[in-house]
């Protein structure tokens, strides 16, 4: 996906591009290469090249497949910096996330309202899940 503001979202390289602690890489079958954490207090997370890419007054689209035994609600938040200022934008649709153990396709939207000064970085935040994998972010 050229427009993915996301890197190695299907974990082909490790962690390569990740923080977090206590995930280990596991390869299922079917979706390949996943993050997988025993305990879901796990917080998986990527700053995201924003120079030219995440604004203000703009929508974009989260895209996952994931699985958890242990939570029902996953819950990301876009972290937006701005000058000496964070912002965590919460996902627009939370309600409709419900995990189960079964692989699933979830969407989250976010829309970045007015925020000032200039944005200047961004990060993703995953938690809540026991697999993860196939992660884009795209504008809308």
């Amino acid at each position: 996906m050229s427009n993915n503001l996301i890197l190695n979202g299907c974990f082909t390289n490790g962690f390569s591009s990740w923080g977090g602690d206590d995930f280990s890489i596991l390869a299922d079958p079917v979706e390949g290469n996943y993050a997988h954490h025993n305990d879901i207090s796990g917080l998986l997370f990527q700053i995201l090249e924003c120079g030219n890419t995440i604004k203000k007054n703009e929508h974009y689209q989260l895209t996952i497949k994931a699985r958890s035994e242990k939570v029902d609600k996953m819950e990301p938040v876009l972290l937006i910096n701005a000058g000496n200022n964070e912002f965590n934008i919460p996902c627009d649709n939370p309600d409709s996330h419900q995990l189960n153990s079964n692989w699933q396709e979830l969407k989250f939207n976010f829309s970045i309202e007015e925020i000032e000064p200039k944005i200047t970085g961004a990060s993703i935040i995953l938690k809540n899940f026991s697999d993860i994998t196939n992660i884009s972010l795209i504008k809308l």
